[in-house]
């Protein structure tokens, strides 16, 4: 399944104007509308280069000792939603593997370059908080590196 085929499923049900046999619509009008907005919200993720990242089949994650991601092009200005989306599947993924390999006597490291970048992110730090928190019981560790402190904001001094 990809972004569009979600998309696709939402735009079905907001033209589902079918009834039951007592003539009530199946689905109802403000669902239908609430369907149609997060279709078109999606329009975001589903085309052009956003498309390109997010509107396409995944690949498994090879089983390696070190994994580069560059996530260089989301760090712009206007990119945050993207951000944040991709942090998610990228935090997602690593919680997976602390969770499956929490019995091991191996550690696990996610190191961010530019780890400013995700705590002024108000769509992602409160998330990256959360679980960052529970890997200290398996194991795995948030190594967040910045060339200037400063670039870090107040409230993370709280993090």
């Amino acid at each position: 399944m990809v972004a569009s085929d979600l998309q696709n499923a939402l735009y079905t049900i907001a033209r589902n104007h079918r009834q039951d046999e007592h003539g009530q619509p199946l689905i109802t009008a403000h669902r239908r509308a609430r369907a149609d907005e997060m279709a078109g919200a999606m329009s975001m993720f589903t085309q052009s280069f956003e498309g390109e990242l997010f509107n396409r089949p995944g690949t498994p994650w090879p089983e390696v000792d070190v994994a580069l991601i560059d996530l260089g092009t989301l760090a712009r200005e206007n990119y945050s939603a993207q951000m944040a989306l991709a942090m998610v599947s990228l935090i997602n993924t690593v919680n997976n593997l602390a969770e499956r390999d929490q019995y091991q006597d191996r550690e696990l490291q996610l190191v961010i370059d530019e780890g400013h970048i995700t705590t002024t992110n108000p769509l992602l730090s409160p998330y990256m908080t959360k679980v960052v928190k529970m890997w200290r019981k398996l194991g795995a560790w948030l190594w967040l590196a910045t060339q200037n402190l400063s670039d870090y904001p107040d409230t993370a001094e709280r993090c």
